[in-house]
């Protein structure tokens, strides 16, 4: 009985450990994920700002223009 006990603890230890390395892993995966996001998020904000600045000081010829290259 106890020959089998050691084998079984020992497998279900070592599961444990890998669940808790995966766990640790993704999640180190999802807070680059979401730095990355934010800072992509930052840069479209930055972006449409800098659109809506350009949209109101430059006439309604130039934002065509704009709008046919795009």
């Amino acid at each position: 009985m106890e020959l089998i006990l050691i084998p079984l603890i020992c497998y279900i230890a070592g599961y444990i450990l890998y669940a808790i390395i995966k766990t640790a892993i993704n999640h180190s995966k999802a807070v680059h994920l979401q730095k990355e996001n934010q800072q992509l998020l930052k840069e479209i904000r930055d972006l449409l700002q800098a659109m809506q600045q350009g949209q109101h000081h430059s006439s309604p010829q130039t934002s065509n223009q704009i709008d046919k290259q795009v």
